[in-house]
C-alpha cells in the first residue's frame, strides 16, 4: 500500500481530487480483473481471487479515505493500516502497523486463499501487532464462528510467516507445551493455541512462568532463552527482530473451560471477536461481481428484473444470489464455490434454476 501514501504530498500540493482519483483508478482496476477473471484456469483463478480480496480491502480503504477526508500520513486512519516498505538501507521489506515494524519472513505460503478482510479483521491485526511491539501475546475471545484462529493465520501470512495451530486439550502437560515454545523460538514460527482454557489450571501454572520468561528475554533483547528445557534457547532474529509469536483462542461461557490466572493473562492482549460483517463477506467471496449488484438486490423479485436487464446473466446468478441469500438471513460459504463446478455440468441455466430453489427451500 506504500503506492496509495504518495496520494497524500499531491493533496498537500493543491489537488485536492487525488485522492477520488485514486479511488476511481482503483474501481477500474477491479472491475478490470472481473472481466478477464471469468475465462481462466482453476489454478489462476485462485491467484486473482486472492489479489481481488486485496484490491477490494484496499478500495474500501481509500473510500473511508474519501469520506472521513484524511489528508495526511499522520493520520491515524492510515498509520492503523497494515503496511509495506521496502528498507533501503536494510535492503529487505518491512511491515509496518501503528507503532509497530515487522520484518516479511518470506515464508512459501503456496496458494492456499486469504481471508476476507473486514473491520473486525482489521481492528484484530491492529490488536495483535501492537501486541507483538510490546513484546506481549494475542489473545482472541468470542463465541464459535467469529474467525479467531483463521484471522491470527492470516496474519501470519501478511507477514509472511509460518503459523501452527496447536488444538488445545487436558492431554496436554507442561512437557509438551515447553516442547512446543521451545520449537516456535527456535523456527522464528508463529504458535496459535486454539481452546486453550481447556488446558488444566495446573499446567497454565507453568505455561505462564515459560510464557514469562521468552518475554522477559524479548524485552531483554537476549539470543538465549531458557523455559525449563534443559537448556538455553536460541531465538531466531532477522535483522535483529524476533518473529516467533503465541497466540490463545478462547471460547469462553462453556462448559469445561479453565479460568486462566491472573499471572497468565496479563501477557496477553485481549482482542473480543464478535459477528463479522456477512455481507461483506458475500462479496469477496462468492465473487467479485457481486459488488457490482449488491445494493439493488432486496428480494426475488429484484433479482429476475436485474437478470433480465443486464446483459450478464452469469453475474446475476454467481454475484446477486449469494447476496440475496445473505440479507434474508442464510450464510452458507461454499454455496457459489460449489455452483461453480456444477456449472460446467448443468450450465448457467440449469445453475440458475439450482440456486433459485435453493433459496426459496431454505428461506427463514
Amino acid at each position: 500500500m506504500k503506492m496509495h501514501s504518495g496520494r497524500f504530498p499531491k493533496f498537500s500540493k493543491g489537488n485536492k481530487g487525488a485522492m477520488q482519483i485514486l479511488l476511481s483508478d482503483l474501481s477500474k482496476q477491479l472491475n478490470n480483473m472481473v472481466e478477464i477473471i471469468r475465462a481462466l484456469t482453476n489454478l489462476v483463478r485462485k491467484k486473482l481471487n486472492t489479489l481481488l480480496i486485496i484490491d477490494i480491502h484496499v478500495q474500501d480503504i481509500v473510500s473511508y479515505f474519501v469520506r472521513d477526508t484524511v489528508v495526511s500520513a499522520d493520520q491515524f486512519e492510515w498509520e492503523s493500516q497494515l503496511r509495506f516498505y521496502w528498507d533501503s538501507a536494510k535492503d529487505d521489506c518491512c511491515v509496518k502497523q501503528c507503532t509497530g515494524t515487522f520484518q516479511y519472513g518470506y515464508e512459501y505460503m503456496g496458494l492456499n486463499g486469504r481471508l476476507v478482510i473486514t473491520p473486525l479483521t482489521d481492528r484484530c491485526y491492529m490488536t495483535l501487532t501492537q501486541a507483538l511491539t510490546f513484546k506481549l501475546d494475542g489473545s482472541p475471545s468470542g463465541p464459535a464462528g467469529t474467525g479467531k484462529t483463521e484471522t491470527v493465520k492470516d496474519l501470519a501470512k501478511s507477514l509472511a510467516l509460518a503459523c501452527f495451530v496447536i488444538n488445545c486439550g487436558d492431554g496436554l502437560d507442561y512437557k509438551a507445551m515447553g516442547s512446543t515454545f521451545a520449537g516456535l523460538i527456535q523456527s522464528g514460527a508463529w504458535g496459535c493455541f486454539d481452546e486453550f482454557n481447556r488446558i488444566n489450571i495446573e499446567v497454565l501454572s507453568v505455561v505462564s512462568a515459560q510464557l514469562k520468561s521468552i518475554q522477559n528475554a524479548l524485552i531483554c533483547n537476549s539470543n538465549t532463552v531458557n523455559i525449563g528445557t534443559g537448556s538455553d534457547l536460541v531465538i531466531k532474529r532477522t535483522h535483529g527482530f524476533a518473529i516467533s509469536g503465541v497466540f490463545i483462542t478462547m471460547n469462553p461461557g462453556y462448559a469445561g473451560r479453565t479460568e486462566l490466572p491472573d499471572n497468565l493473562k496479563v501477557s496477553f492482549r485481549p482482542v473480543t471477536m464478535v459477528v463479522p460483517d456477512l455481507q461483506k463477506i458475500a462479496e469477496s467471496m462468492e465473487g467479485p461481481i457481486s459488488t457490482k449488484y449488491h445494493d439493488d438486490v432486496t428480494d426475488e423479485k429484484d433479482l429476475h428484473s436485474l437478470e433480465e436487464e443486464s446483459g450478464y446473466k452469469q453475474a446475476c446468478v454467481i454475484g446477486a444470489w449469494p447476496v440475496l441469500l445473505h440479507k434474508k438471513g442464510n450464510l452458507l460459504k461454499k454455496s457459489l464455490i460449489t455452483a461453480g463446478f456444477f456449472n460446467k455440468a448443468v450450465g448457467w441455466d440449469g445453475l440458475s434454476l439450482m440456486l433459485e430453489k435453493f433459496g426459496k427451500d431454505y428461506s427463514p
